[in-house]
């Protein structure tokens, strides 16, 4: 303030304030409340109130922006300098823009995710409230710390990093209300649940009551796709969870494995199915081991081409009721049917 205020008073008439000098200073300072579209600085910031941006918001070292108490609503966000959360929510999204931040995220606050677009997450991040995606995808392709991570229905997360808090993935009874973890990128990687104590449950997937799914994503060609838990827990509830499985360059038949986890920390696998059980000419199972949940891709036997031509003509007259297609949140491909 550019004078010296005591006993001050303040009023607020629409985007201005007054404020009084009161016993020290007989000065009455306006100030107008500005709505800005973007923001783009390399400057530090410090939050002293509810703070909304419509637009980006870009910032870069050495600039740093700490949230305090307060809360921050911003369309999309990028740029590499810290943010520290405080107490306060980064909430980002809304303008369905695609970005990447790669600066460190810290602090108690929390971050939630709405909006269509994809924020990609590419620093080392340590905040400790909860992570929520409500809509559109967020990506770790640095690292979470110890956060709880919802993935709403319709929501999707993915990535190449790691995680070092749980993750629970909603179920729904159509795709448009499914939670997703979708590895699809083009190529194939493990995203890495890291929480090293074995009672922690890492990873749950679908909903509490049969029909309630969750979908997971993943491509196979030479090697595939893989959700590694540490040590932590993995359940699958009785809602289940379906597998889409997406081909790279070098599919083939062979083992594979999509999750994994330390032996005998997985329970509710046999509520797992796959999306479609065959895909460029071959079949598709999955398989259960103490350490992983795994997809077998065979070459079909003679006996069963033969049974599947005869199958195939039945199917045509009730396949209406059982076709869905599944597209990928991320990538916008359309996965295979049943």
């Amino acid at each position: 303030m550019p004078d010296v205020h005591g006993d001050c008073s303040a009023v607020s008439a629409g985007n201005q304030v007054f404020i009084a000098g009161g016993a020290v200073s007989n000065v009455v300072d306006i100030y107008t409340l500005q709505s800005y579209g973007t923001i783009t600085s390399s400057k530090a910031f410090t939050l002293c109130d509810q703070t909304t941006v419509a637009g980006l918001m870009h910032l870069n070292t050495p600039g740093s922006l700490n949230c305090a108490t307060f809360n921050l609503n911003v369309g999309s966000m990028s740029g590499n300098a810290p943010i520290d959360l405080g107490s306060g929510v980064l909430t980002t999204g809304s303008d369905n823009t695609s970005t990447t931040y790669s600066g460190a995220i810290t602090g108690n606050g929390s971050l939630t995710k709405t909006g269509n677009g994809i924020l990609t997450l590419a620093g080392s991040n340590t905040y400790t409230g909860g992570t929520s995606i409500n809509t559109g995808s967020l990506v770790i392709n640095g690292s979470l710390g110890h956060t709880a991570i919802s993935v709403g229905g319709g929501a999707t997360l993915g990535g190449t990093g790691s995680i070092g808090g749980s993750v629970t993935v909603a179920g729904g009874s159509s795709p448009g209300t499914w939670g997703t973890i979708s590895l699809v990128d083009g190529a194939a990687n493990t995203l890495t649940l890291s929480d090293a104590t074995s009672t922690d449950t890492v990873l749950m997937i679908g909903g509490s009551t049969a029909g309630s799914m969750s979908l997971l994503c993943f491509e196979v060609g030479a090697t595939a796709d893989r959700i590694q838990a540490t040590a932590g827990k993995l359940v699958v509830n009785p809602g289940g969870g379906i597998i889409s499985i997406t081909s790279l360059p070098g599919f083939a038949p062979g083992t594979y494995d999509l999750l994994g986890f330390a032996n005998g920390q997985a329970s509710g696998l046999g509520y797992l199915n796959l999306v479609t059980t065959s895909l460029n000419g071959y079949t598709l199972s999955l398989r259960s081991t103490p350490t992983a949940e795994q997809l077998v891709v065979a070459v079909p036997e003679p006996s069963t081409l033969a049974l599947l031509g005869v199958g195939a003509i039945g199917l045509l007259g009730y396949a209406w009721r059982r076709r869905f297609s599944v597209r990928n949140p991320i990538s916008g491909r359309v996965l295979p049917t049943t």
